[in-house]
């Protein structure tokens, strides 16, 4: 559902989190609409609209991965993957859309999704957590894993001497 806020942004979910004793609402970071931008997010400056048309709208700034929402306890851990994975889901789909109509060039896309959900998943993996929550990061990784070889193997079969392979880089962070 979206919410029209004023005549260039929106809020796009509402979350309902709570119905007894009291109703809580949770809504999203305001956005830029995506199909009508008021400012430049995209370039060529036409193709947020374009990958709107082609394939809904889309978080277009704030943290989709609302990891302050979930620290202050507006949202619970289930409703924080659901939201990050349809962040993934989104800009997998930006990504192939891409990927499939770039015929020379460089196509690059940012993967986040793994990085915040490790920061709000990782105390899991040491078994003081919620079990079913542990596999999350891993999970999370074999789907990555998955995109990258599906990548690899469009641009190969497309272009043999690797002239739009993907370069990908899904590396832990740590500080120097």
């Amino acid at each position: 559902m979206r919410f029209l806020v004023s005549a260039f942004a929106a809020s796009r979910g509402f979350l309902l989190t709570e119905t007894s004793p009291d109703i809580s609402l949770y809504v999203t970071p305001i956005q830029i609409d995506p199909e009508s931008p008021a400012l430049p997010i995209s370039h060529p400056a036409y193709y947020s609209a374009y990958l709107a048309k082609l394939l809904g709208s889309f978080a277009t700034v704030g943290m989709r991965k609302d990891t302050w929402a979930l620290n202050e306890g507006a949202i619970n851990e289930t409703e924080f993957l659901a939201q990050a994975i349809q962040h993934h889901d989104e800009r997998e789909r930006m990504f192939e859309n891409a990927l499939a109509n770039t015929r020379r060039g460089v196509v690059a896309c940012v993967f986040d999704t793994s990085d915040r959900v490790q920061h709000m998943f990782f105390r899991h993996l040491d078994g003081h957590g919620d079990a079913a929550l542990g596999r999350v990061i891993e999970d999370l990784y074999r789907r990555v894993d998955r995109l990258v070889g599906k990548s690899f193997w469009q641009t190969w079969t497309t272009a043999p001497f690797c002239s739009r392979c993907p370069i990908m880089d899904f590396a832990p962070f740590a500080a120097q």
